[in-house]
C-alpha cells in the first residue's frame, strides 16, 4: 500500500517514513535503512531521521550504520540524552568482538 502511495507521490516524507517503518517491522531491514537513509539525506536539518536510521542500523545488527547514524544525530542536535552513551556502548562491543 505504502509503494503504491509513493509512486503517486514520490517526495511525500510522510509515506516514506511509514514504508520504511513497515519494513522494519517485518525484519526487512536492507529496504526500510534504504528509505531512512533517503529521508535523512534529503533532510540533513532533521536529526530525528539520523536517530531512526541509528536504531534500524542497531535492529539489523549493523554496527557502523548505527554509530555513524548516531553520532550524525547528535551533531544534527538531536536532544535524546541516551545517544552518546547508545554509541559509547556500540563502539564498546565492537571493541571487545575485535580481541581474541
Amino acid at each position: 500500500l505504502y509503494r503504491q502511495l509513493l509512486r503517486g507521490q514520490p517526495n511525500d516524507d510522510a509515506v516514506t517514513l511509514q514504508l520504511a517503518d513497515s519494513l522494519i517491522r517485518l525484519k526487512r531491514f536492507d529496504e526500510g535503512v534504504l528509505f531512512l537513509q533517503i529521508l535523512a539525506d534529503s533532510h540533513p536539518e532533521k536529526p530525528g531521521y539520523w536517530k531512526m536510521l541509528g536504531d534500524a542500523g542497531r535492529q539489523k545488527g549493523d554496527r557502523a550504520l548505527a554509530i555513524q547514524a548516531y553520532t550524525t544525530a547528535i551533531e544534527r542536535g538531536h536532544k535524546d540524552e541516551m545517544l552518546p552513551a547508545i554509541v559509547r556502548e556500540l563502539m564498546k562491543t565492537g571493541d571487545s568482538e575485535k580481541s581474541p
